[in-house]
């Protein structure tokens, strides 16, 4: 594959170009202009980019930037992502969340702080479990926590540890 001469973009410019590409591959740019088709498709519906091969331009372009700026771009696409606002739920997660809570086994989840603007990684174990919220016993506080599940970035099984649901617990008092 050839190589493009070098563009002399500023600063500015590449900062621009990567918020545009990382909020693409998170899937928070769509384009309407009252017509059904999406922008990233030429007029035989046909993508004309893909999540790989602008994931390898975001990496260049990160890498053309300071670290510190770079950071900073993928912390505002992320607090759009996970946005109150955006309360869009990853169907992957929560089956994977419903399948942890039905059997009750302990799981690892990373959780977008808003806050901090980026994930943290809790050890729980799931309580309770509805579209909007996950209330479970939170292993790195080590006390109950209400999580959002829009906000519920990855899950992981670890070991086989199963856990009972106190009688006492009242869901009404998280909700």
């Amino acid at each position: 594959m050839s190589k493009f001469r070098k563009m002399n973009l500023t600063v500015s410019e590449v900062r621009m170009t990567l918020m545009i590409l990382r909020a693409f591959k998170d899937g928070l740019l769509t384009y309407d202009d009252n017509d059904d088709e999406a922008w990233d498709l030429d007029k035989y519906g046909e993508r004309l980019v893909n999540s790989k091969g602008v994931g390898g331009v975001i990496r260049k372009l990160e890498a053309s930037l300071p670290k510190e700026e770079a950071k900073e771009i993928e912390k505002a696409v992320l607090l759009r992502r996970y946005s109150t606002f955006r309360n869009e739920v990853d169907e992957r997660v929560y089956s994977s969340l419903s399948k942890a809570f039905e059997n009750k086994r302990r799981i690892e989840i990373d959780y977008f702080s808003m806050e901090r603007a980026e994930a943290t990684r809790r050890s729980i174990d799931i309580y309770y479990l509805n579209r909007r919220y996950v209330i479970a016993f939170d292993h790195l506080r080590n006390a109950m926590r209400k999580f959002r599940t829009s906000r519920v970035m990855k899950i992981r099984k670890i070991g086989n540890d199963v856990y009972t649901i106190p009688a006492d617990f009242d869901k009404k008092a998280y909700l």
